[in-house]
């Protein structure tokens, strides 16, 4: 009977310090790194990171205008996409299926363009 309760409190010892030495070397691995970051300089300003941030975007949508006239399809500009009367029978159908119709969503592309609803200043 005591045979176990001494291996017991053994198993608990070593655990206690298997957690204290990996606390050590955690906190160490931790200080390290601020060591780097101290030393390497400090992390680019927030105001420098917005302003590259900033000036992505502003590429991005220059870049996205370039080619936005040229886009063409269903639903492109905001307009109305036109259905034949088969195309809406089979949507009909499709809405007693599954309760939905996935179909016009298929025909509009993500990527698609709407209509800039802005007052010209």
């Amino acid at each position: 009977m005591f045979g176990r309760s001494i291996r017991v409190s053994n198993l608990l010892i070593l655990y206690i310090l298997i957690n204290i030495i990996a606390y050590f070397l955690l906190q160490r691995g931790i200080e390290e790194k601020d060591e780097k970051i101290r030393l390497y300089g400090e992390k680019e300003s927030d105001v420098d990171r917005a302003r590259l941030i900033f000036t992505r975007r502003k590429a991005n949508f220059f870049r996205y205008q370039q080619y936005e006239h040229n886009m063409t399809g269903p639903g492109e500009g905001g307009k109305e996409i036109k259905l034949t009367k088969e195309e809406v029978a089979l949507i009909e159908s499709q809405m007693k299926k599954i309760g939905f119709s996935k179909y016009i969503n298929s025909l509009v592309s993500l990527d698609r363009s709407l209509m800039d609803y802005r007052d010209e200043v």
